[in-house]
């Protein structure tokens, strides 16, 4: 199983539909994030939205190992929630990490990066980020009218 893998920490979904793992500050994060969010939530999601869960945190992990600075011994802490009575799927993902500057701002055309959070903001229903004590990026995906953003369209809070 490729929750198992070396440096991955496992907490088991409880009975509310929540699972928390540790990911190593490894170029193979995302994978194991990505593989994570289908082993658990494949039975649990459409196919439409499993596809954009692992976008997302495959995008979040990617940032996180890129720009926190984290140190050898820390790790990245991915958080997965479904609120079926809601219709939405959670994704957090912690690190000791400073934080960042959370004002979005336009890649331009030739720029090779930058456009990570852009993505999330465009696929996420709500996303944001909490920054004490370290930096959580969350992201939800609302799994009942998929891809429809809710509330009246508001500027990202990253």
């Amino acid at each position: 199983m490729a929750s198992e893998g070396a440096g991955l920490g496992r907490h088991d979904l409880s009975p509310h539909g929540s699972s928390a793992i540790l990911l190593p500050l490894t170029p193979h994060a995302p994978g194991l994030a990505r593989r994570t969010i289908e082993e658990r939530l494949a039975d649990a999601l459409a196919p439409d939205v499993l596809y954009d869960a692992e976008l997302l945190v495959s995008e979040l992990v990617t940032n996180s190992l890129q720009h926190a600075h984290l140190h050898r011994g820390d790790s990245i802490e991915l958080g997965i929630r479904v609120d079926p009575e809601e219709h939405v799927a959670r994704i957090e993902v912690s690190n000791r990490g400073s934080g960042f500057e959370q004002q979005l701002v336009p890649a331009a055309p030739s720029a090779v990066g930058g456009r990570g959070l852009q993505l999330v903001d465009q696929i996420a229903s709500s996303c944001g980020v909490s920054q004490d004590p370290g930096t959580v990026v969350w992201s939800e995906l609302n799994t009942h009218n998929h891809r429809q953003k809710r509330g009246p369209p508001s500027p990202p809070s990253f």
